[in-house]
């Protein structure tokens, strides 16, 4: 791993972080393993599709994927590496992180540290008094910072071909609109990545309660009434059907609580250590 930390300020610090090429193709080779195993296709058993056929079907998903695999990892070596204890963390969207096979993978990092307090005379005549603070911590609050740590860390793995999309599952979007059964030009997305339940729009409309239920490679039609006052003149008053298709469905998975976790969370040989230094 190559780092290269640039001071924004004084509080304020960005980590530029390149991932070696033998990584990057290690990591595509373990998805499209981990895919060949779950995915139907036809006049192929299952783990035997071949590999150019599935970069064709699935290239954008799997770059997805590998991306989430990555940075978590990569940006915790780093800042280990940096020596730095950030408190604000701002990593770009990782949708639009692009990554290709045989190629070395950049991102950047942009993280607020502690500041560094100077020390004034505070003895008398003007001392200050301090109180200790008696607030305690519970397990509940570990345990609430331990899931935090899990979420950082977790994985999109792909489903099996026959899961029914429900609330907290991803899938992997093909949408496209169309006026008048024909192709409205701006309106089409290809492997957008979509929470279900996030009730986040897409293309500006919303997909979720059309997802539920549906499954890889199945197709779902939701019209959308766009007013008449629409800035858009070829939509205004107008009925857009958009097509939105389920190429790919995928599950976000917890690493375990356990002392290989807390090893991948820092310099701690097991679990408990962990939960010691997040009490501190």
């Amino acid at each position: 791993m190559k780092l290269e930390v640039t001071e924004l300020g004084p509080m304020k610090r960005a980590l530029k972080i390149e991932v070696p090429e033998d990584e990057v193709n290690k990591q595509f080779a373990q998805a499209y393993a981990e895919l060949n195993r779950q995915v139907h296709i036809p006049g192929f058993r299952p783990g035997k599709a071949p590999l150019a056929l599935l970069e064709k079907r699935y290239a954008k998903a799997v770059e997805e994927d590998v991306v989430r695999r990555l940075v978590p990892d990569y940006y915790d070596r780093a800042i280990r590496q940096a020596g730095i204890v950030p408190v604000l963390v701002e990593v770009p969207p990782l949708e639009r992180v692009k990554i290709k096979k045989n190629a070395s993978f950049s991102f950047t990092a942009t993280v607020e540290i502690k500041p560094k307090i100077e020390l004034r005379d505070y003895r008398p005549p003007n001392p200050i008094s301090l109180k200790p603070d008696k607030r305690t911590i519970t397990d509940e609050q570990i345990d609430k910072a331990l899931d935090a740590l899990r979420e950082r860390q977790a994985q999109l793995h792909a489903a099996q071909p026959s899961t029914a999309l429900a609330e907290g599952l991803y899938a992997v979007l093909d949408v496209e609109g169309f006026l008048d059964l024909a192709p409205l030009e701006g309106a089409k997305q290809e492997g957008q990545l979509h929470r279900i339940g996030s009730k986040a729009p897409v293309l500006g409309i919303e997909v979720d309660e059309a997802l539920i239920g549906k499954k890889e490679g199945e197709m779902v039609e939701i019209s959308q009434l766009y007013p008449a006052s629409h800035p858009d003149a070829r939509v205004a008053g107008k009925t857009v059907v958009f097509r939105v298709k389920v190429t790919a469905v995928r599950d976000k998975k917890l690493p375990g609580l356990d002392d290989e976790f807390a090893k991948d969370c820092g310099p701690y040989a097991s679990l408990s250590e962990l939960r010691e230094k997040l009490r501190t």
